[in-house]
């Protein structure tokens, strides 16, 4: 199944250890009510901090607040986010996403957590992924930080049996060569079900994509973590040898191997020049301020 992501990648040209990333636990919320399947797109809002009055640019014509002012100790760390935002329909991908359906139907909803959008993720014995373009040059951003959580593992999922080869929350980088499907390479983080955290491995599926195990098992399930990898560390470590630009990046969901249920969401994703400071990733500020 992840060799599709091989054959869609842009044609562009041309490790730290398990050390080098972090996760960190957030407090948990409700789950978020699907987006509307007919009339103007808009996401859920949950859990609103204090004095926000909805999303910027919300449909639906409410005041937003304004951003907090700068003063002279804060600075500005360059990076590339890349946030979720409803689609023209319920049924449509969030903007600038595309969706690619593997096996059966994919299921989605786009909603918010405070200001950050926020997408939910679920496979009924199917197997779907979501899809961004973009160009980032690790000499510059090398570090990747996103948040997700898993509500449902696929039963007895195990990234390292082909035939289990299920999970349910799953980020790609793809790093794009000519020809793709022999030159480009895939780094992906996964939450698995049964193989242990740290684990790193030669996908079953392709000797092109290196995975890496960032979580497993039930125990954080229905909470929100914080991930930040070095990902051009990461790569050098896996591939031993210099990354080239990133060319997408891919969310994916399956338990079609296993015929089982699995849940996922993930909020914001984002490449920058540093790590964050511990709990100021751009969902992790908001959750921070519920019990």
């Amino acid at each position: 199944m992840l060799l599709v992501i091989l054959t869609c990648v842009p044609q562009g040209s041309e490790s730290q250890g398990e050390e080098g990333g972090s996760s960190r636990t957030a407090s948990p919320i409700p789950a978020a009510s699907p987006l509307p399947e007919v009339g103007v797109p808009q996401a859920p809002v949950l859990e609103l901090e204090d004095g926000f009055d909805g999303a910027p640019g919300a449909p639906n014509g409410r005041r937003t607040a304004p951003p907090p002012a700068l003063d002279s100790s804060t600075r500005v760390v360059p990076g590339l986010s890349l946030v979720f935002l409803p689609g023209l329909n319920g049924a449509a991908p969030p903007l600038a996403w595309k969706l690619q359906e593997f096996a059966g139907p994919a299921r989605f909803s786009v909603a918010q957590v405070g200001g950050a959008g926020v997408i939910r993720l679920e496979s009924e014995e199917t197997s779907f992924a979501l899809h961004r373009d973009v160009e980032v040059d690790l000499a510059e951003l090398p570090y990747l930080s996103w948040t997700w959580r898993v509500d449902a593992l696929p039963e007895g999922g195990d990234v390292r049996r082909r035939e289990a080869d299920d999970q349910a929350a799953q980020l790609y980088v793809v790093f794009p060569r000519f020809p793709s499907m022999l030159r480009s390479r895939v780094l992906g983080y996964v939450w698995d079900a049964s193989a242990p955290a740290g684990t790193s491995l030669v996908s079953v599926t392709s000797s092109l994509i290196r995975i890496v195990v960032l979580e497993s098992g039930p125990a954080k399930a229905g909470r929100w973590i914080e991930e930040t990898r070095n990902i051009r560390e990461d790569y050098r470590r896996l591939f031993r040898e210099e990354p080239p630009r990133v060319g997408k990046v891919s969310l994916l969901i399956n338990s079609q191997h296993t015929r089982s249920r699995a849940v996922a969401w993930f909020g914001p994703i984002r490449f920058a020049a540093e790590p964050p400071h511990r709990g100021a990733g751009p969902l992790q500020a908001t959750l921070s301020t519920h019990p």
